[in-house]
């Protein structure tokens, strides 16, 4: 088997292991356009956002321990000390935090902030839940 099959295998295996909440986080598309954003902000190559992408992936499955991001994107994308700590920084609030509070909304944790609701989105579930306001 081919090594990058096998390392697809378990990836595809881990991911599948995570509770659905944790899975739609990571597939949805504000993960990618955040990651996107910083490849831009950084001026990183393509093949270099390509690899951050996989040092975000691999941290998130549990594959990598976060406390190594920073030092894993310096070896894996290339990139010097500095843009590495903006680069792990960045992640963890806009990647790593909306997730993490995601989980202890689920799990009702004491600390845990409520979900960022757009009026537009209250409203639709308002309404969908038979409270309309106007009745």
């Amino acid at each position: 088997m081919e090594p990058k099959t096998n390392f697809e295998a378990v990836m595809a295996e881990r991911f599948a292991k995570l509770p659905p909440s944790i899975q739609s986080a990571i597939t949805s598309a504000d993960v990618e356009a955040h990651l996107r954003d910083l490849a831009k902000t950084q001026q990183l190559h393509l093949d270099q956002w390509d690899l951050l992408e996989n040092e975000v992936m691999l941290t998130l499955l549990g594959l990598a321990k976060t406390s190594e991001l920073k030092q894993n994107i310096m070896k894996e994308v290339g990139v010097s000390d500095e843009v590495a700590t903006v680069l792990a920084r960045d992640i963890a609030d806009y990647v790593f935090k909306p997730i993490r509070d995601e989980l202890e909304r689920q799990l009702e944790h004491p600390q845990a902030q409520d979900a960022k609701v757009s009026e537009m989105d209250a409203m639709r579930t308002q309404v969908l839940s038979g409270q309309d306001s106007a009745g």
